[in-house]
């Protein structure tokens, strides 16, 4: 949640352009966003991540691109994305047990 936080506290700094068609605003989806661990010295994109992973996880690029931001689990067991709206529909106590446990069989994707 901290990321999502973080961009919406930068979004709302932003000044309107009322002339403008679309406000403009940062979002990894659009490509205006780039996670870096300066300590590690890497900086990469949404569309980056996707590209190096998507193989693993047997997507294209952009399809996996879609998965790795927002309220989106993995499902270990099986092998699969899941939108947390099912996801905590489907089971809200495997919800709270995947906050408790690290070994979990479905774990929050990539970023949020």
């Amino acid at each position: 949640h901290k990321l999502r936080s973080v961009l919406h506290e930068l979004n709302s700094l932003l000044p309107p352009q009322p002339l403008a068609p679309h406000q403009p605003h940062f979002d990894p989806l659009t490509g205006n966003v780039c996670f870096a661990a300066a300590h590690h010295a890497w900086a990469a994109g949404l569309s980056d991540l996707a590209a190096l992973y998507a193989k693993r996880f047997s997507l294209s690029p952009s399809t996996l691109e879609r998965w790795l931001w927002g309220d989106v689990y993995f499902n270990r067991s099986k092998a699969a994305f899941v939108r947390g709206d099912s996801y905590k529909k489907n089971d809200a106590t495997n919800n709270q047990d995947m906050r408790k446990s690290s070994s979990a069989s479905v774990k929050r994707s990539f970023v949020e």
